[in-house]
């Protein structure tokens, strides 16, 4: 069991970025916000891999949210998912990235 996940970050840069690591027994999707300054491309990317208990990511791209370049939310309906994060093709000034996960856990 665990405690939903709501959590915002901004970027400056580019690359795969840190995890965030979500409540995988959450009964509900999972949210994301995207945020662009001005410019930019990104994939939203999940694992399935325990990073807690030290096992390797190996990331995988989130059907529908690939080579993103406007601002706005989005659903993820892969589940469940351990964590998620950015990579970050192009970015000119800043990308802000929200995660939200609401509902139930088990």
């Amino acid at each position: 069991m665990g405690t939903p996940i709501s959590r915002s970050a901004t970027y400056s840069g580019t690359g795969a970025q840190e995890w965030i690591p979500l409540n995988r027994w959450s009964l509900d999707d999972y949210t994301v916000s995207l945020d662009f300054a001005s410019t930019g491309t990104v994939t939203v990317e999940g694992t399935i891999a325990k990073l807690n208990q030290g096992e390797t990511a190996f990331p995988f791209d989130i059907t529908g949210l690939i080579a993103i370049t406007t601002s706005g939310g989005f659903v993820i309906q892969e589940t469940p998912l351990e964590a998620i994060r950015l990579n970050i093709a192009a970015n000119a000034t800043g990308i802000n990235f929200q995660v939200m996960q609401q509902g139930t856990s088990q």
